[in-house]
């Protein structure tokens, strides 16, 4: 949410061995709300994201909206 961005998390399903894999993979959008999200066992999930939506929520995160990237870029060149 730091960033408004969209999230994918694939996780595995079933047992490996002596493990076993919970699923629940999931989509997020910018605002870390779910879109979509797998249940306990195998899936395929899918989900629409908007630019709008990734424009906005970005906007709207004092943190992105207010960086001075040129600034920030040239105090980080000091550090490589």
């Amino acid at each position: 949410m730091t960033y408004g961005t969209p999230v994918i998390m694939a996780n595995r399903f079933g047992p490996e061995g002596d493990s076993h894999f919970w699923g629940g993979s999931r989509i997020l959008g910018p605002g870390g709300e779910i879109l979509a999200k797998a249940d306990d066992k195998e899936a395929l999930i899918v989900a629409d994201l908007s630019r709008t939506a990734i424009a906005k929520a970005r906007f709207e995160l004092p943190t992105h909206r207010d960086a001075d990237t040129p600034l920030v870029r040239e105090l980080m060149a000091g550090y490589r």
